[in-house]
């Protein structure tokens, strides 16, 4: 599940500026709090230059695109270095989520080595209680009150259950751009129990419930999606594995705990079990849903997305988007309906060629 970090956004401007005790080996780590700019979910996750954590404050990353997107002039020369300008010219979000952070470890920062002007004015980086940093080749500046608000008249505000919020008057607003970043946010990122139905596309006959908790595990940048069920009563009967919580058997051909890597944890009655022991259609659906991202060159294989209307204050997405099965390699359709309910992603619901797949996120 997301950590939250409770941060001061508005003393900061009483503190004393003193000089800044940069060592070379001090690390930053990425946020795991929430984030939304323009009413924009910001998918941390998969971003390559993701807000930061520095001394206890955030960081935020001077990109062409977020500099534009928030009323910023950006240039850069290698012999007069980084200048930073207010214009309040505005242009579309464009998103940089082509990788998997590791969320879990501190990452190497650097100070930057040239000049920096904000509106002309030359930062004196080697007195700065918090520094502009330099992170993946990228400039960071302190989201402190007097350089977001007070001289790029950003709001900004901390919400314990939201996060980080920023807006920016004039802004444009793309709700496309942050139906997908909540989908992968979710599909990445969070620990979330997850209560399904799955129905066969032709009768609409259900075929089994299950319910559980979807972790996401990442290790050397690649990303692990393990099923967990909770509090399940086991029976082993030969080669079938009867669920007597769910009231679905399972039957396991040449079952072996070590090639199924059945995981134990907590007491008799707590025993979790992965995906491994799911049947072939229940497994399909997971999949499929873990499959709805759409990051870097993924992002080619939508057809089209559809705002289908909005009941009871929940938005409702229709995405249309090619996906290769993974045993007859062919490429089929996908249609997605995505229920969006306070910036929130609530239900998700798949067809393809053989089931329709239906999911309630419980957060």
């Amino acid at each position: 599940m997301k950590k939250k970090l409770s941060i001061s956004l508005f003393i900061l401007f009483f503190l004393i500026p003193a000089v800044n005790s940069f060592a070379e080996d001090d690390k930053a780590s990425i946020v795991t709090f929430d984030v939304t700019i323009n009413d924009t979910s910001i998918n941390t996750i998969n971003s390559q230059y993701p807000l930061i954590v520095y001394k206890d404050i955030t960081y935020f990353p001077l990109t062409w695109g977020y500099c534009r997107w928030l009323g910023l002039d950006i240039d850069w020369d290698e012999e007069k270095g980084l200048k930073i300008n207010k214009n309040n010219q505005f242009y579309s979000y464009e998103t940089y989520e082509k990788i998997i952070n590791n969320i879990n470890k501190d990452h190497e920062i650097t100070l930057p080595t040239y000049p920096i002007f904000i509106n002309d004015v030359l930062i004196d980086n080697d007195t700065e209680t918090w520094p502009f940093i330099v992170f993946r080749d990228i400039t960071y500046f302190p989201l402190t009150w007097d350089l977001a608000v007070e001289t790029f008249e950003w709001d900004y505000s901390w919400d314990e259950e939201r996060g980080l919020i920023i807006n920016k008057e004039g802004a444009i607003k793309d709700k496309e751009i942050n139906l997908l970043s909540l989908i992968n946010d979710l599909v990445y990122i969070r620990d979330y129990k997850f209560e399904a139905e799955i129905y066969e596309k032709k009768s609409k006959a259900l075929i089994s419930t299950t319910n559980g908790l979807k972790t996401s595990v990442i290790n050397n940048e690649e990303l692990n999606c393990e099923l967990n069920f909770e509090n399940l009563s086991i029976d082993y009967y030969g080669d079938r594995i009867s669920v007597k919580s769910m009231g679905v058997s399972y039957i396991i051909p040449d079952y072996n705990i070590n090639g199924y890597g059945i995981d134990y944890a907590g007491s008799k009655n707590s025993r979790f079990m992965g995906s491994f022991i799911m049947d072939a259609i229940e497994y399909g659906m997971m999949k499929t849903l873990f499959n709805c991202s759409f990051v870097g060159d993924d992002k080619e294989k939508i057809i089209s997305i559809e705002e289908k209307d909005t009941t009871n204050n929940m938005e409702k997405w229709l995405i249309k988007y090619q996906q290769e099965d993974p045993y007859t390699k062919e490429i089929n359709t996908i249609e997605a309906l995505i229920g969006i309910s306070n910036n929130k992603i609530e239900i998700i619901s798949i067809e393809d060629a053989a089931y329709l797949y239906e999911i309630d996120i419980l957060y």
